[in-house]
């Protein structure tokens, strides 16, 4: 059966209800429909559902049908409202990139006539799609046209002329107008009529330098949210670490930043050079560079600068743009006012020095208040003496001039971005120089209380810095690409050395640490992409690259490729520049430029340390800072020769000095020479012997000679006097390494990797004492623990080549465990990388020469041998290798020039011996061949090969008892071989003792029965 589901019918009480809910809301709708227009507003009905048009309705009540109809009502009397068009937001840029904006009060009504069509356009809306877009084109079309430069009255009478048609256009009576105009200042207007809106320039850069930042202390603060600017570049770009140049003095380093070049090219060395008119030693100044500079660069291009304190730019160099010098407030010495007012090449141009001059701030007007921003627990002075008070006054400076050169940074900025804008900001280094020691954890001999005083401050600076970044950053914006560099880093924690950290305690540098900092973002910048370990040498060519400028080839840095974003990098392809470009306005001089401020700078600088006492009034016969500075540089490099030879002409002057002596010493053990080094430090340590660096050296060189007793007196003395040296503690390893000691030498390379995180040599060593484990766990049978060591020795490399890309040894070690374990294709790509980051390694190429012969591959194996010996040519196990390769392709000649060229290289080299002993054997020179597998054997007494080679050159001979005595001390050292039985039975066979002949067959059985040719031997022996 189907059931049917029935709809029961409203009955008339539904009905009713309906029908009276229906007009009660019509009835609504009438009343809400009435609308009253007053007498002071302008009232217009209008429809977004019907096609009428608009009324302009009397006053008094109209009926407006909610939802079909609308109105919009407007003031009918005149308005006055205050106007700004960029100030708080987007600036409004002249066609020169400059930035305006301006601000006043007007007075408007709407005309009735075209009230209908002012509607139709902007509803109620009448600021945001009328009066505002108005106002901001009728002032841009004004500063198009220059208007706005000259005076009030005028640039007001444009504006308003401009102004006036298109409000009247839309409807709108404009009855009051006034203006005032906010641009860039006066002297920067007429150098913008010079400058060129960066014709060719792919884009804008920020360079910003933060003097010793360190991101050991950035990340703490980026961790807690305190460093929000950087942050934010970070999110939107990519971090590394900058590798820093020797020496790390701020002229020198800050040099190569801007040129891209190492110290000996670019000719900035140190603090000083001598004036040669009058034998006196002034502070350096930019003449002495030899090489452009990016602001150099850029101006040939014909590219706008801005360049804010960067050091060694005195006298300002002529460029397209601005250049404010170092000298504005010697920011390093305090010089604030004893550098005078005089313009004296402060600034180019000349004339914007007298409008900086209110933007001076001395360290007199820092007051308590501000102070109390970066030390809180900071007492009232006058109850800070000694050496407190001296901080108190040194911070001063300090931030005197980090907040003059700031507000110059940002009073330029008023002038538009340039194609490169470079500040630089040196409070990161100085602070950290004054109260790094006060941070945790406590330093023995530092008080609490003053920890508590001084501890915060280097964090507060370093906020500080961040937020000054923001204001630098809200100039240029999201268009511009930005970098934050800093020159080296700086040692804190347990890396603190135990030396004065103030630079005037004289051993100020030993606090730098070898990396800074670097991060990057902007339109050509790859988020995330990373920049590995760069060097301070490659910013220049990265920024001319970020430009889409060629990069000149006397560069010494290299372009951050993988920092840059690809389709950039398709759009502007890097391009090196193959021939010098010649620069017409680079004052390259022999001396420096003398000024009146050069003797208060001088008495600045002794009174820091960073000259001796007397060096003031001294005539100089020669320049021995300079000297040992280059000789710094060039033993960075390698040329320990060179060096050597200004450091005699820097003794020549003070035959005393003690830095140049160090230096001596380091030279003279580089090239082998340790026998004129050691008198030299023991001269050292005779007048300063609280000098630990010294003994390290020395402790050094007594190893060198095989004195280890020696060795561990020095390296206890130098720990004494810093007992977290991690260099004494690497060198105190070594040695327990040496001795046998392993546990210990493990302990102290520990600890050296703990102190200093960034040792790649503690966790190279570290590496090397596992796989002694492992060579000494094989030995005993202990495979398990030989696989576990070999797995931490691999570790170990692995965090060495993370700590320092560029120490090649950990990526050799490694390489050759990858060897040793059957791994040869990863050797040979870690033997490649290593090669990239490296190219001229001696060591890499004939190790990877190594891998490619024992693989068969020979004309690659001679490729790689010839690298080696062409990056050193007094390399013997590359010539050595060069010869086997030689050898094994035919070249029996040139197989023998190579061994010959080893083992004069190194006499007591055993391979090279016993190898040209070989191929003289092979050729039938016997009597040579017998002279180098004896040289051989008296190098290493148990070398096997040469005993079985002699043992075969005496058979061929027919000196049999010389073959017999020969083999038997074979079989003394190594019984366990059955082929040197097999040999000595060969030669009693010989010599017809079949008996003795019998007896080493059947021992070389017992030791190797699988034999079957010697088997039947000694059954065709048998009676």
């Amino acid at each position: 059966m189907r059931l049917r589901t029935m709809m029961k019918a409203p009955d008339g009480r539904f009905r009713s209800r309906a029908l009276a809910g229906l007009v009660l809301a019509l009835a609504a709708w009438f009343v809400l429909g009435w609308e009253q227009v007053p007498q002071g507003r302008l009232v217009v009905r209008d429809s977004s559902w019907l096609r009428l048009t608009p009324r302009v309705l009397s006053p008094g009540w109209h009926w407006i049908p909610p939802v079909l109809l609308t109105t919009r009502s407007l003031p009918r009397d005149e308005v006055m409202e205050a106007w700004e068009v960029g100030l708080a937001g987007s600036p409004c840029l002249s066609p020169e990139g400059a930035r305006w904006g301006g601000a006043g009060v007007l007075v408007w009504q709407v005309n009735e006539s075209g009230l209908v069509r002012l509607v139709e356009r902007a509803g109620e809306r009448i600021a945001e799609k009328v009066m505002g877009p108005a106002l901001r084109s009728a002032f841009s079309q004004a500063l198009a046209h220059g208007a706005l430069a000259g005076s009030h009255a005028q640039a007001e009478d444009a504006v308003r002329g401009i102004l006036g048609p298109r409000l009247a256009a839309d409807g709108i009576d404009l009855v009051e107008f006034t203006l005032d105009v906010s641009g860039p200042p006066a002297e920067v207007v007429r150098l913008l009529g010079k400058r060129r809106h960066n014709p060719g320039a792919a884009a804008r850069l920020l360079l910003v330098g933060w003097d010793g930042a360190d991101w050991n202390l950035l990340d703490p603060l980026l961790a807690r949210g305190e460093m929000p600017h950087l942050a934010g570049l970070l999110k939107r770009g990519t971090r590394g670490r900058l590798r820093t140049v020797m020496p790390t003095l701020s002229p020198v380093v800050w040099t190569s930043i801007a040129t891209g070049t190492l110290p000996a090219k670019h000719g900035i060395i140190d603090f000083l050079a001598v004036d040669r008119t009058t034998g006196i030693k002034i502070p350096v100044t930019s003449n002495l560079r030899k090489m452009p500079a990016l602001w150099t660069i850029l101006d040939k291009r014909g590219l706008d600068v801005e360049i804010v304190a960067w050091w060694a730019t005195w006298p300002a160099e002529v460029v397209r743009g601005t250049l404010v010098t170092d000298r504005i407030s010697y920011q390093l010495f305090g010089m604030g006012e004893s550098l005078g007012r005089e313009p004296e090449g402060k600034t180019w141009p000349p004339e914007l020095f007298d409008s900086l001059q209110g933007l001076i701030v001395r360290p007199q007007d820092i007051t308590r208040a501000d102070v109390l921003v970066y030390a809180p627990d900071l007492p009232h002075p006058s109850e800070l003496e000694g050496e407190d008070a001296d901080l108190l006054a040194e911070f001063k400076t300090v931030l005197a001039a980090t907040e003059t050169y700031h507000r110059i940074a940002l009073y330029l900025a008023r002038a538009g971005t340039p194609a490169l804008k470079a500040v630089y900001y040196e409070a990161t280094d100085t602070a950290a120089h004054l109260f790094m020691p006060f941070m945790a954890p406590l330093r023995p001999g530092i008080h609490p209380q003053r920890a508590k005083i001084w501890g915060g401050v280097l964090e507060a600076v370093y906020r500080d810095l961040d937020r000054r970044l923001g204001e630098l950053l809200d100039t240029v914006g999201r268009e511009t690409s930005v970098m934050v560099v800093s020159d080296h880093g700086f040692r804190s924690g347990k890396n603190r050395p135990n030396a004065d950290a103030r630079i005037g305690g004289g051993r100020a540098a030993e606090w730098h640490r070898k990396y800074g900092v670097l991060a990057m973002a902007g339109p050509g910048i790859r988020p995330g992409g990373g920049t590995g370990d760069a060097s301070v040498l490659d910013i220049a060519p990265t920024v001319l690259a970020l430009m889409g400028l060629p990069v000149p080839e006397t560069m010494d840095g290299r372009v951050l490729i993988q920092a840059l974003n690809p389709a950039f990098l398709a759009r502007y392809p890097v391009l090196v520049q193959n021939r010098r470009p010649s620069y017409s306005n680079l004052p390259v001089s022999s001396g420096p430029v003398a000024s009146g401020a050069d003797a208060a700078i001088l008495e600045r600088l002794e009174s820091l340390g960073y000259i001796g006492p007397g060096e003031v009034d001294r005539l100089v016969q020669g320049d021995v800072s300079a000297s040992n500075n280059r000789a710094v540089s060039l033993l960075a490099v390698g040329d320990a020769q060179a060096a050597l030879a200004e450091i005699e002409t820097g003794l020549a002057v003070e035959p005393r000095s003690v830095a140049l002596l160090i230096n001596k010493a380091r030279a003279l053990r580089v090239l082998g020479r340790d026998e004129e080094a050691m008198p030299v430090l023991l001269a050292v340590l005779a007048a300063r012997p609280d000098l630990a660096p010294v003994e390290n050296l020395l402790g050094n060189l007594y190893m060198d000679r095989g004195d280890l007793d020696a060795a561990a007196r020095s390296f206890a003395r130098g720990l004494e006097l810093d007992p977290d040296s991690s260099d004494l503690l690497l060198s105190r390893g070594l040695l327990a390494e040496r001795q046998g000691e392993l546990e210990d030498a493990q302990a102290d390379f520990k600890r050296a990797s703990e102190i200093d995180p960034d040792s790649a040599e503690a966790h190279n060593n570290i590496g090397n004492i596992h796989r002694r484990q492992a060579f000494h766990a094989r030995v005993r049978g202990d495979e398990q623990a030989a696989t576990a060591a070999l797995a931490a020795a691999e570790q170990a490399y692995r965090d060495g080549m993370a700590a320092d890309r560029e120490f090649i040894g950990s990526y050799n070690n490694l390489a050759l465990i990858y060897q040793d374990t059957g791994r040869p294709e990863q050797a040979m790509a870690l033997y490649k990388r290593a090669l990239e980051q490296v190219p001229e390694q001696a060591v890499v190429h004939n190790n990877l020469g190594s891998l490619y012969f024992a693989s068969g591959q020979l004309e690659e194996a001679r490729r790689e041998f010839q690298e080696a010996i062409d990056s050193d040519g007094e390399y013997a196990s590359a010539w050595n290798n060069l010869g086997a390769v030689l050898g094994r392709l035919g070249q029996g000649s040139e197989e023998l020039e190579a061994y010959r060229r080893a083992v004069g290289l190194d006499p007591r080299y055993a391979d090279g011996a016993y190898n040209l002993g070989l191929a003289l054997l092979a050729r039938g020179q016997l009597d040579e061949a017998e002279a180098f597998l004896h040289r051989a054997l008296g190098i290493q007494d148990d070398y096997m090969p040469a005993l079985e080679a002699l043992a075969e050159l005496y058979m061929l001979e027919e000196r049999l008892t010389d073959a017999i005595e020969v083999l038997n001390r074979a079989v003394r050292l190594n019984p366990s071989l059955a082929t040197l039985h097999n040999h000595l039975a060969n030669v009693w066979l010989m010599a017809g003792e079949e008996e003795k002949a019998r007896r080493e067959w059947e021992l070389s059985l017992a030791l190797n029965g699988g034999q079957s040719r010697i088997r039947r031997q000694l059954q065709e022996m048998s009676p």
